[in-house]
């Protein structure tokens, strides 16, 4: 199995936009990326049981493997978060 620099999560802007917009999140850039990394940042105040991605596709590029994650039905990403303990 190749070893790779990093890998990102690449999300859609324009699969965001419909997803989001009615949340009120503004400015989405027109692609954006995550590592698993950032991703359980985002919940560091839960504890993550489980982190599961549906990719519709990858592509390497300066050793770097990125991860198409759609927001659409083929592809997706589910976190299951718990309180943390005390």
């Amino acid at each position: 199995m190749k070893k790779y620099d990093n890998v990102e999560l690449l999300f859609s802007k324009e699969e965001l936009d419909e997803t989001y917009k009615s949340k009120g999140i503004p400015n989405i850039p027109k692609k954006f990326a995550a590592s698993i990394e950032d991703v359980q940042k985002w919940f560091k105040q839960f504890e993550i049981e489980t982190i599961e991605l549906w990719i519709s596709g990858a592509i390497e590029t300066d050793g770097i493997l990125k991860l198409a994650v759609s927001a659409r039905g083929e592809g997706g990403m589910k976190i299951t978060l718990k309180p943390k303990s005390l």
